[in-house]
């Protein structure tokens, strides 16, 4: 198989869009994405994830830094959210 033919593996049909959005719009949907782990507790030996949210619906973002903190409650996950060059 070449390498030019794995897409066609693919049964579902994607799209890619450009939105233009506000950082607050950006740091809703992020908070939205994190809702697929389930709350890390003390004592919690692995993570683990909401069996009610598909893998395929986590997204991971580029183009901005973040860190994702699963033992926040759901909602306040979303931290030191900025561009590369640092500025909020």
């Amino acid at each position: 198989m070449a390498c030019n033919g794995h897409w066609k593996q693919y049964k579902h049909t994607n799209t890619l869009y450009k939105l233009h959005m506000t950082g607050a719009q950006l740091k809703k949907y992020m908070e939205w994405s994190a809702n697929y782990y389930n709350t890390f507790r003390p004592g919690d030996l692995t993570i683990s994830f909401n069996p009610a949210i598909r893998a395929y619906n986590y997204d991971m973002f580029e183009g901005v830094l973040y860190d994702v903190d699963i033992s926040a409650e759901p909602g306040s996950r979303i931290r030191n959210l900025t561009w590369p060059d640092g500025a909020p």
